[in-house]
Parts: C-alpha cells; sequence; structure tokens
C-alpha cells in the first residue's frame, strides 16, 4: 500500500499535467469539442476527472455516498481560470480522502468493485494524466485482498 504522501504526490503531479493543458488554450477553445463521435471538450474533461477522483475514493474506496452527475461533467462548460480553481479544490478534497483510504476501514463489498481489476495484495495506481497525443483517467485503489 502507497503511503498517503505518495499517493498525494501522484495525484498533485496528474493534476499538475492537467493544469499545464490548461496553458495551452483560452476561455474559447477550452469548450470546443473536437468534430467527430464520442469526443469531448477540454473542459468536460477536466471536470470529469475532478469529479470522478474524489468520487472513486468516496465509493468504492470508502463505501461513502458520492453525488455526481457524470454525464454533465462531460458537457460542463468552464473558464480557464474557473477550471484551475476547480482543480485545486479538487486536490484539497482529495487530502483527506487519501489520508482516510490508507487509515480505513475501506469498502469491499461496493459494487463499483466488480469494475477494478483484482490483483492479490497490490495497490492500483494510475492517475489523470494529459499528453499532447493521449490522456487516461484512472484511480488509485486498494485490492478487497489488501490488508
Amino acid at each position: 500500500m502507497l503511503d498517503p504522501n505518495t499517493t498525494m504526490h501522484y495525484l498533485k503531479h496528474a493534476f499538475s499535467g492537467i493544469a499545464a493543458v490548461l496553458d495551452r488554450v483560452d476561455d474559447t477553445t477550452v469548450n470546443v469539442n473536437p468534430k467527430g463521435w464520442g469526443t469531448n471538450s477540454i473542459a468536460g474533461l477536466v471536470v470529469h476527472c475532478c469529479e470522478l477522483s474524489p468520487s472513486w475514493f468516496e465509493m468504492p474506496g470508502l463505501g461513502r455516498e458520492s453525488v455526481r452527475n457524470r454525464d454533465a461533467e462531460f458537457s460542463s462548460e468552464a473558464t480557464v481560470l474557473e477550471l484551475r480553481e476547480r482543480i485545486e479544490q479538487t486536490v484539497a478534497r482529495l487530502e483527506p480522502l487519501v489520508q482516510d483510504f490508507a487509515t480505513g476501514p475501506t469498502a469491499l463489498d461496493h459494487e463499483f468493485r466488480a469494475s477494478c481489476p483484482v490483483a492479490t495484495g497490490q495497490t492500483m495506481l494510475s492517475c489523470c494524466t494529459y499528453s499532447k497525443s493521449s490522456s487516461n483517467t484512472w484511480v488509485i485503489w486498494k485490492s478487497p485482498l489488501t490488508p
């Protein structure tokens, strides 16, 4: 199991990468959906990452309720400044969740756990990361078999 400081380091790194994308856009382009089926604006993806990350710690990680409207996340519009503030708020929201997750207890039977690969004694670690060519969104979670 990663200690909370290491987990937060990875999360902060991921969200700083997301914030770096905002350096390359303005308030108009951040809200533009690229042409093609199933595309999302940068704003929609940022909002999605900001809602997804805490939600996964809360629900499958800690067994707590978490309210979010996933569909609305992808259609969100915001200014670059609003998105930067949202990233800062998300990182602040994650810090106590990471502490709680590290100290337990964690939820072993949440329905979302079925969508996570199970690896005996492992912690899966991936985060929201962006590059010029791709983006991936993952979460940190403790295997149900991890003590």
